[in-house]
């Protein structure tokens, strides 16, 4: 807020009076600014890249490369005194929710943060994967440049959303959807273990599935095998699950009926209704939930 300082009452009143006349006439004249800015470059990442850029403040200064059109890799190497620190990050904007984009400023720096609508940016600091996030913040030169990345944020997350919309659905039969998910699914690290991982077919039907998971440490393995079948499970509950560090598909059963057979190490077995796919990188997994959820529809029918 701004306060001014006044005489009287009167010169309260008169103030009061010409900055409400101003103010209509200030928003319109900034909406035909970015309008115009919008109209200037049909291409909205080299425009956002523009406002994306290196910074030299009073305490750090920021290197900023972002690559990408709606799928981005966004570097940002920050520098104050002798340290430096380089964190990267890999989003996708259909993710993001364009009514939460921020302006804020901080001992860093004045930014603009856009907020996703779950945890599915992709962070590491020093390349050590970092756990996922939900918010990424571009630093700016000023609050002219926040104002005008702000829009053209909020705009590309909009086309990014209809771009998504409209593309094709996954089809196929059976037989080749099973195939194309089991390969996306691969051996995999997650902090200190590492995963050993295999979907097939049992008895030749890709409608009855075996998925084996082996974890692994250095000090043993513990394996699990689950059988199930896909008419069983429902497709709309097939989604991400991000916890800290890991990333996986989830599938649940319909109505989450114990229907999945879980065998355990030494012929143990029980009956429960989910099951995990660990994963690393989001845009395969975003693949990956819509083959299982096309297979699951094709076994249905």
């Amino acid at each position: 807020s701004i306060e001014i300082v006044v005489n009287s009452t009167t010169e309260a009143r008169n103030i009061a009076g010409v900055l409400k006349a101003l103010i209509p006439v200030a928003k319109k004249m900034e909406k035909e600014r970015l309008e115009a800015l919008a109209r200037s470059e049909p291409d909205r990442v080299a425009l956002i890249s523009a406002y994306v850029k290196d910074l030299e403040t009073a305490k750090k200064d920021f290197q900023q490369e972002l690559t990408g059109e709606c799928v981005w890799s966004y570097v940002l190497k920050t520098a104050e005194g002798d340290k430096s620190t380089v964190s990267e990050y890999a989003l996708n904007l259909i993710d993001f929710d364009k009514k939460k984009t921020q302006i804020k400023t901080s001992s860093a720096g004045l930014s603009v943060v856009i907020n996703s609508e779950s945890s599915l940016v992709k962070y590491l600091k020093e390349g050590a994967p970092q756990n996922y996030r939900d918010d990424v913040a571009f630093y700016v030169a000023g609050i002219d440049d926040a104002k005008s990345l702000t829009f053209l944020l909020e705009e590309l997350i909009e086309k990014c959303k209809e771009k998504d919309e409209n593309a094709t659905e996954v089809g196929g039969t059976a037989e080749s959807l099973l195939a194309n998910c089991a390969e996306f699914i691969s051996n995999i690290d997650v902090s200190s273990y590492t995963y050993q991982q295999n979907l097939s077919a049992v008895d030749n039907i890709p409608c009855k599935l075996q998925f084996t998971q082996i974890k692994s440490d250095k000090n043993k393995d513990t394996e699990v095998l689950y059988e199930f079948n896909l008419s069983d499970m429902n497709p709309k509950s097939i989604d991400f699950s991000v916890s800290g560090k890991e990333l996986s598909v989830r599938l649940y059963s319909k109505n989450k009926e114990k229907v999945i057979k879980r065998y355990l190490g030494d012929e143990k077995s029980d009956y429960v209704d989910n099951l995990k796919i660990f994963m690393s990188d989001v845009e395969q997994t975003r693949k990956l939930i819509a083959l299982f959820k096309a297979l699951v529809l094709a076994c249905e029918e």
